[in-house]
């Protein structure tokens, strides 16, 4: 589930045959194709549904059944939500914090590194880690295909080292022959994952903070506090701690904009 922001707005309207002047920044958000927002008693109400043809064309629909209109619900704002949610998301902190703590004392010998793509959750991790040890060193991996802002960002993160690949996607799709599908994926292990692992040191003992969720996949619906990238990692002794595996979509939504 994603907010919904000015620019999104702008771009239904703009490649849409329906426009969609109800929506404004502030309270509605998009899911699975679906334009949702929430009451005051904190129920989900479905709107629009988001439907892109094979020739990209945008249609915006609204079904019969199950949607209903905006002007018909008492809509809250993202940050009603947040004050509905302030204890846990208060909550959820605390748990989190608590965790860094431990397990910073558990693997005390090790050199803790934040992995940073820039993205929501890792940006959270790095929040969190460092509201209470600032000096925590980011990488961030230049997979060469994120957006000008991702690298803008990157560059303003204080104490942020930017690894770079030797080439980049679309060099090594033409040299090598190989474009990824997902059946045969290569773009995490080479261009995510591979220079960092190529560039730090093996034997040295490195605590990764890292910002993956159950919620996310089926796969990492069973990780634990732990977790050892054993696939990708190598023979190192590194170890990995995920601070918020536990945390759902609208939790890190909602403490983004709250903190």
């Amino acid at each position: 589930m994603n907010p919904i922001f000015n620019e999104y707005i702008k771009f239904l309207n703009d490649t849409s045959k329906t426009k969609v002047n109800d929506l404004k920044e502030g309270y509605f958000w998009l899911d699975k194709s679906i334009i949702k927002g929430f009451d005051k008693n904190g129920d989900i109400h479905k709107f629009y549904r988001i439907k892109i043809d094979d020739d990209l064309s945008v249609d915006i629909l609204k079904p019969k059944t199950g949607y209903d209109n905006i002007n018909e619900v008492d809509l809250v704002s993202w940050n009603d939500l947040i004050e509905m949610n302030k204890q846990h998301l208060l909550d959820i902190e605390n748990a989190s914090l608590q965790l860094i703590k431990e397990k910073m004392n558990k693997f005390s010998g090790y050199t803790s590194i934040i992995p940073i793509s820039m993205g929501k959750d890792s940006m959270i991790v790095t929040h969190l880690v460092r509201s209470l040890y600032p000096e925590t060193k980011a990488v961030f991996n230049n997979t060469s295909l994120d957006v000008a802002e991702t690298y803008t960002m990157a560059k303003r993160l204080p104490n942020c080292e930017i690894m770079n690949p030797d080439k980049g996607f679309y060099q090594y799709v033409e040299q090598d022959h190989m474009i990824p599908t997902r059946f045969a994926r290569f773009c995490c292990r080479i261009f995510k994952v591979g220079v960092m692992v190529e560039k730090l040191d093996h034997n040295h003992p490195y605590l990764m903070w890292m910002g993956m969720r159950n919620e996310e996949s089926a796969t990492r619906s069973d990780y634990e506090d732990e977790w050892i990238n054993s696939l990708e990692w190598g023979d190192t002794c590194w170890q990995g701690i995920l601070p918020i595996r536990k945390w759902s979509e609208m939790d890190v939504w909602l403490y983004t904009f709250w903190r």
